[in-house]
Parts: structure tokens; sequence; C-alpha cells
């Protein structure tokens, strides 16, 4: 066992919190363990932040290649979409135009 381990446990044994959150605060193995690494302040703050989803796209045409049109409009608008799904949407749409 290494020493800065075996330090580790002697902090834990002694009751001492011997680990910090991110924001610099004292916390406990269980407690950051539990809270996704942070301090119940942190997660307090991080449960309580805004997080927007995907911008919702009106008036899209329905049929089968109705999802590639809602992708490439959701592009449109800003949102971020993975590699794959610009490649799909841009599949898509391709196939249809020279099936027309």
């Amino acid at each position: 066992m290494s020493r800065a381990y075996r330090k580790f446990e002697d902090d834990e044994q002694q009751g001492a919190p011997a680990l910090a959150c991110s924001c610099g605060r004292a916390a406990s193995w269980e407690e950051l363990s539990s809270l996704g690494a942070r301090c119940t302040l942190c997660y307090r703050a991080y449960c309580s932040a805004h997080v927007p989803g995907p911008t919702k796209v009106a008036n899209v045409p329905e049929g089968p290649i109705a999802w590639a049109q809602r992708l490439k409009l959701r592009e449109a608008a800003g949102d971020r979409l993975t590699i794959v799904q610009r490649e799909a949407w841009r599949s898509a749409l391709r196939h249809e135009e020279s099936a027309a």
C-alpha cells in the first residue's frame, strides 16, 4: 500500500474530511459519491440551474422523412447535432430529392 493511500485511510478513520469539492469546500467521501462529486451547496446549485432542451420546431410536414426535416430545421435554428444526426438527415433528404 502506498503512503498516500495509508494517509487517506488514516484521515478517514479519524473522521476528518480528506476530500474537497471543486469549489474548495471540504466534503466526506460519502457526500461526494452520492452527489456526483459535488458538495451539498454545489449540488443544489447544479439542480436549480436551467438546462435548455432542444429547440421546438413547428410547421413540419408529416411523412416518412419528417424526422430528417425536423433535424435540418433544428440545425438551422442553432442546435448542435451529432455527426451521425447531420449525416443521416442530409442523406435522407438527398435520397428523397433524387427519387423525386
